[in-house]
């Protein structure tokens, strides 16, 4: 049994999980799987007939799982149930345990579905296919990824063919992509860089599938990885998501120095920037002492704050340590650029400690600090926000504030934005607000 799979199966559903509440019937005619195992070079070849999947021919995908490829010629599972009744029979318990967070349920279905030759897995996947529910998309997931194994093409042209909706390919993706990508990376890769624009253009799966790529890449040969990242003239996102994976296989110090050697030889600051906040999140120490050493580094205080950053939404415990550091280090900058830039990062996670430093500092124009602190945790925390109002002291503070407030909770939660308009002291204003919001969100939708 694949170990990789068994270890990671409850994080992998557990992320496309969440995707299955938008699955989607499609319209499209039933896929007729291959009854015959083919090579992955000749399901290139069959994709190459399908306007949205192509292939890369100079860079063929032909690493295949033999555990599976030597079941194919063996008869069908001999167990007491055939491969359609188990999978029918998971199905109801799936259906009786529809939040998608039962990991032992998930664990059965694993078990049960790991022997199946692969005659039984196609037509397990064609049997959920034909019949889609909301339930059946984390068994559909355990079985693609199973697909994927051997049949990493195929598993992925019925996830872009059959799944309606951006959520559910996404999440699909994510598992075969992680699944192919441990197996053969090189090969994961150049169909990434064949088909990721045409699939999703924008969709998560942009980052999810670039996460999973770049790990198997890096887990290989890191500098190949850095090097093909930029192959793909990536955005910032796509930078970050595949500097996730890239970083995930680092372990040591040595690996982190080789890792900022390997970026800054590109002179890409996104790169640069990428690569010291995956260090900061795994090891703050280790990353500030990096940046200490490298002072005179063109774009340094902009690592800092990325450094910065990181060390404190990944550490908030030690964020008053952080902010230290950060106003020791970046003297160049005036104090109170240096205490806005703390604060950004400070208020996201914990906005009280945030609040609570920003009183302690007499030197500094606190009242526009504790005014951003305040903004930036209504998006997630409306209710402290509201809470913590009667600490801005001028009324337009306030009334900026309420605004920000409302907007949010009026996507959020329509009555309670509503609420808060009624009590606060802003009523008329806020009435005005509202009703400018909805004529822009309606000429929005026209």
């Amino acid at each position: 049994m694949n170990k990789f799979v068994v270890v990671a199966w409850p994080i992998t559903l557990f992320a496309a999980g969440w995707a299955g509440y938008q699955w989607a019937t499609t319209d499209a005619p039933s896929v007729e799987l291959s009854r015959s195992m083919q090579t992955a070079n000749q399901s290139s070849a069959q994709l190459q007939q399908q306007p949205s999947v192509t292939t890369r021919s100079s860079q063929p995908y032909t690493r295949q799982d033999q555990s599976l490829v030597d079941q194919h010629n063996q008869p069908a599972t001999t167990t007491q149930l055939s491969a359609s009744e188990k999978i029918a029979s998971l199905q109801n318990l799936f259906e009786e345990n529809s939040d998608g967070t039962d990991y032992e349920l998930i664990t059965e279905a694993y078990l049960a579905i790991k022997d199946f030759n692969i005659t039984e897995i196609e037509q397990a996947i064609q049997q959920l296919l034909d019949n889609p529910s909301n339930t059946n998309f984390s068994l559909l997931n355990i079985l693609l990824s199973r697909y994927a194994q051997t049949n990493p093409l195929d598993a992925l042209q019925l996830a872009q063919g059959r799944l309606n909706t951006r959520s559910a390919k996404s999440a699909a993706y994510f598992n075969i992509l992680k699944v192919w990508s441990k197996n053969d990376p090189q090969s994961a890769y150049y169909w990434y860089a064949d088909n990721a624009n045409t699939i999703s253009n924008g969709a998560m799966f942009n980052t999810a599938g670039l996460r999973q790529v770049f790990n198997g890449l890096a887990s290989v040969d890191l500098n190949d990885a850095v090097q093909k990242l930029l192959e793909l003239s990536p955005n910032k996102n796509q930078i970050r998501a595949a500097m996730i994976g890239i970083a995930k296989t680092i372990s040591n110090p040595d690996d982190y120095n080789q890792l900022m050697a390997t970026v800054m030889e590109y002179n890409n600051p996104l790169l640069t920037q990428s690569a010291i906040q995956n260090w900061a999140r795994n090891d703050p120490y280790q990353s500030i002492d990096w940046l200490n050493a490298h002072q005179d580094l063109e774009g340094i205080a902009k690592l800092r704050e990325n450094g910065l950053q990181a060390w404190v939404y990944s550490y908030p415990e030690q964020a008053e340590q952080a902010a230290n550091w950060y106003l020791q280090q970046n003297s160049s900058q005036s104090r109170q650029q240096n205490l806005a830039d703390i604060t950004r990062a400070w208020a996201i996670n914990a906005p009280q400690q945030a609040i609570n430093w920003i009183q302690q500092q007499n030197d500094s124009d606190s009242q526009q600090l504790l005014e951003n602190a305040l903004r930036i945790s209504s998006f997630n925390r409306p209710d402290f926000v509201i809470d913590n109002l009667s600490l801005l002291q001028e009324d337009k503070s306030r009334l900026r504030l309420s605004q920000n407030i409302y907007r949010n909770l009026s996507r959020l939660n329509p009555q309670k934005a509503e609420e808060f308009k009624n009590n606060s002291e802003f009523k008329p204003q806020l009435e005005n607000f509202s009703q400018r919001l909805s004529e822009r969100r309606s000429k929005t939708r026209d």
